[in-house]
């Protein structure tokens, strides 16, 4: 499972979705809120063992949208959120470090 935050073409909201072989499928209505989508994001990671169910069940299920619709964003930043080379999911760093180069 690979967490993404993404904005869909001409809307500013950067919001936490799941990276499917299908596209990008939203969890927004699924996970809480944050003030920020570093903060969301970090609410998921810390909630995922909770969270797991409804979000395999949304990865399988949810409506994906192709790459054409959206583009992934770094949680507060615009940039792209980063890979592991080695597992191939995504990279959370810790507040004040970051993981671009």
């Amino acid at each position: 499972m690979k967490l993404v935050m993404f904005q869909i073409a001409g809307k500013p909201d950067v919001m936490p979705g799941l990276f499917t072989d299908r596209g990008v499928v939203s969890i927004a209505d699924a996970v809480p809120a944050g003030a920020t989508p570093q903060s969301t994001m970090t609410g998921i990671i810390d909630s995922f063992d909770r969270l797991r169910p409804a979000l395999d069940r949304l990865g399988r299920e949810g409506k994906a949208m192709p790459a054409s619709d959206y583009a992934r964003r770094w949680p507060g930043r615009a940039r792209s959120w980063p890979a592991s080379p080695i597992t191939g999911s995504t990279v959370r760093s810790r507040p004040g470090r970051s993981t671009c180069s």
